[in-house]
């Protein structure tokens, strides 16, 4: 879900700011997130999804690893 302000480290502070105003245009476009292992990618997308989505969206995941082969 949503994580509260407070738990946000200034990176995440910064992405969820970017995301927002990303939000805000009439026209979103695609969104790419590149990081390593365990920096909480999936973390931060389920906050944003929760924070910024709404039901008439739709978000699609996708992950490349070899985990998830």
């Amino acid at each position: 879900g949503r994580l509260a302000d407070e738990m946000l480290s200034d990176e995440q502070k910064a992405i969820d700011q970017n995301f927002g105003q990303f939000m805000q245009q009439e026209q979103q476009s695609h969104a790419m997130i590149s990081a390593g292992a365990g920096t909480g990618k999936t973390t931060m997308l389920n906050h944003l999804a929760h924070k910024y989505g709404n039901p008439n969206q739709k978000w699609l995941y996708l992950v490349f690893n070899t985990k998830n082969k």
